[in-house]
């Protein structure tokens, strides 16, 4: 993936400081880098309200790289599509900045483009594709496990020897042969959402999944097995911080403490497995809780892989 560098230009030195921290806190794990030099960046941000700012702005005029950011306490030109006000706040910078780097209005050109993660590429794509079909299958690669997907009873497992690693996940979906036809019976076969929700964890590396508007609200159906799935410390946080309310990717990260990137991977994980949903309308039903009494098997289990060391590699290779 590409590196996307986020420079500053003539902001007072608390300014600069607040956008280096901001960029080395959130966007660090999906590939954005802060640089000193404004001539190594794709993305500057320019305070329009000096001298020194305003001419090195008229200067940058019909350039495509970088991509300027204005930074003003002028309300009357926050109408450009990619301008932030002072006093800066993280919602609003980091929302600006995924926006110069997905191309919006004024935006150009960014190193790479904003990567956003497409399933379709990905041995995730080739599992959606047989279940869209209700066909089922074993998906095979010549130095990986072979999977057997039963699409009609949402099941799948390891078929052969094999061990199922993360890498597997990563693949392009072109590298993969599948085998059409009645599947093996005598096969450890587990819930079809499980190797859904690991499939994107692994393969989306922090880029949030292409379609998704990060200004759209998420709320979580209902808890991940997280003692079935991988996942990290931070990612019961931000479960439990979504239950019983909805929010944007960026507010999850700010309430929370995450790292985007991890706020992507569980976001794309969730969507994946069928466990979150746009949340477009105050009228949505409340989000489904786990009752008490499974909700503190739940926990118990959590608890014992925590007590037992947590995120470590899980059996199938996870980490």
């Amino acid at each position: 993936m590409s590196t996307i560098n986020v420079a500053s230009a003539n902001l007072d030195p608390e300014a600069a400081r607040f956008v280096h921290s901001t960029v080395a806190t959130y966007l660090s794990g999906a590939g954005w880098n802060f640089v000193s030099t404004p001539d190594l960046a794709d993305i500057l941000l320019v305070d329009l309200d000096t001298p020194a700012g305003a001419s090195a702005w008229a200067r940058l005029d019909g350039s495509r790289r970088p991509v300027r950011v204005a930074v003003t306490a002028d309300h009357g030109r926050l109408a450009s599509a990619l301008a932030v006000g002072k006093p800066l706040r993280y919602s609003t910078l980091l929302s600006t900045l995924r926006r110069a780097a997905n191309g919006e209005p004024g935006a150009g050109e960014v190193a790479g483009g904003a990567s956003r993660f497409d399933p379709g590429k990905h041995l995730l794509g080739v599992i959606q594709g047989l279940v869209a079909g209700g066909r089922s299958a074993v998906v095979d690669h010549p130095d990986h496990a072979a999977v057997a997907i039963d699409s009609a009873r949402r099941r799948w497992a390891v078929a052969g020897d094999r061990p199922l690693t993360p890498d597997i996940f990563r693949l392009p979906a072109g590298a993969f042969e599948m085998q059409m036809g009645p599947l093996p019976a005598a096969l450890d076969y587990r819930p079809l959402e499980e190797l859904l929700y690991r499939a994107a964890w692994h393969a989306s590396n922090g880029r949030l999944q292409a379609g998704t508007d990060l200004s759209t609200p998420l709320r979580l159906r209902r808890w991940p097995d997280f003692t079935r799935v991988p996942y990290r410390p931070i990612h019961l946080r931000m479960a439990a911080y979504l239950q019983g309310r909805s929010a944007t990717p960026l507010t999850i990260a700010e309430r929370t403490g995450a790292a985007v990137s991890d706020v992507h991977d569980l976001l794309n994980a969730c969507r994946a497995a069928g466990l979150i949903t746009e949340a477009r309308s105050e009228s949505r039903p409340p989000p489904e809780q786990p009752s008490a009494a499974s909700r503190e098997g739940l926990l118990a289990r959590i608890r014992m892989r925590l007590l037992g060391g947590a995120g470590k590699p899980r059996a199938g290779g996870d980490r």
